[in-house]
């Protein structure tokens, strides 16, 4: 007797037991006069598929995968940028990068596993084959073995193992799952695999860096323009779990809250380390304390040339004509540290000497 899976879960979740107990006799009653109907007309009997349902719908399953990792991944990058102070065009960029550098690494790694359990699954597949076929008393009494420690009697596992015994090729199936615990490869290529996985990634990636750019012609704060960007991500989280209990078949309001919940440790955790980096990247007095205090007469200050990358250090190739070419001994930096790329610190170093400050001069 089939049953139609659909129907069957409906009378599992039915709270007045008579009423599922109708709901369930009719699932069971109609599916198996659709199989009696397939089989005159000669078509084969539709296996009850949808217990599993990550795996019935593996191709879903697999963009949502990436696309709720690369979210993650996205707004965690854009809150480090907010703590530590980055640019918005180099956050956005940075994220970016590191979105299809991740995004390609996740592929890779998903397909490299589908070809290794597939590799590793026909090996053993084939070993079990030949040893039912060179032993299958050895085979036939693992089994027995194996159903009486789940509570079969002896007499019920060895009629139970001797009738799965007589197709080899179900049988071999059978301990795959039984013994081995080991579900057959999926029927998804590697490439297609890693396809799915890479687009989930990258929807993300297209999505939050977006916003963040929108939200930089509002009039918000830069603590407003994160919230925000949290709540949008929370949002698109509480979507995606939504579509996942879908393939689940659990509740679709608790697993959307549980997913957008997500977003809550990613961007504190993510803020906080950034405005540890910043702490990082500031010279504070005490380190300035401890250079040199010899400095030689100020002359004219040197302006480093503008450019566009808010983090850089800049080696100057000539000095002013005022000074002396600079020697192996002489090293100038200017050192970008802010938001808005201006130089907040240089410091020039010759034989002994340094200056601090502003500005460059030669020291």
């Amino acid at each position: 007797m089939h049953r139609r899976i659909v129907a069957a879960r409906a009378a599992f979740n039915e709270s007045e037991e008579s009423i599922a107990r109708q709901k369930s006799l009719e699932a069971h009653r109609s599916s198996s006069e659709d199989a009696m109907a397939r089989e005159q007309v000669g078509t084969q009997a539709c296996t009850e598929s949808g217990h599993n349902g990550e795996s019935t719908h593996q191709r879903t399953t697999l963009v949502l995968r990436g696309t709720i990792e690369g979210t993650l991944l996205a707004l965690s990058l854009l809150a480090l940028a907010d703590g530590a102070a980055w640019p918005p065009v180099f956050a956005r960029a940075a994220c970016s990068m590191l979105l299809v550098c991740f995004g390609a690494a996740r592929a890779a790694q998903e397909g490299l596993e589908s070809l290794t359990y597939r590799a590793h699954y026909s090996l053993e597949r084939r070993r079990e084959a030949w040893e039912l076929a060179n032993f299958p008393e050895g085979e036939v009494a693992e089994m027995v073995e194996l159903y009486m420690s789940k509570g079969l009697s002896k007499q019920q596992a060895r009629s139970v193992v001797t009738g799965m015994a007589e197709s080899p090729d179900f049988f071999v199936d059978v301990m795959m799952m039984e013994e081995l615990q080991m579900p057959p490869p999926s029927s998804l290529g590697a490439i297609e695999i890693a396809a799915r996985v890479l687009a989930g990634s990258l929807l993300s990636g297209c999505g939050l860096p977006f916003a963040h750019r929108v939200l930089q012609w509002s009039a918000l704060s830069d603590s407003g323009h994160l919230l925000v960007l949290c709540a949008i991500a929370s949002c698109l989280l509480a979507a995606l779990g939504a579509l996942r209990a879908s393939c689940t078949h659990q509740g679709r309001v608790r697993l959307a809250l549980q997913t957008a919940m997500l977003a809550v440790p990613c961007t504190l955790l993510a803020h906080i380390g950034g405005v540890q980096l910043r702490a990082l990247a500031t010279v504070s007095p005490v380190l300035l304390a401890e250079l040199p205090t010899r400095c030689t007469p100020s002359a004219a200050p040197f302006h480093p040339p503008p450019s566009t990358n808010p983090f850089q250090i800049q080696r100057p190739s000539l000095l002013p004509s005022t000074h002396p070419p600079p020697s192996s001994h002489t090293t100038a930096f200017f050192i970008r540290a802010s938001r808005d790329a201006v130089p907040m610190l240089c410091v020039v170093v010759r034989s002994g000497y340094v200056k601090v400050g502003g500005d460059a001069s030669s020291a």
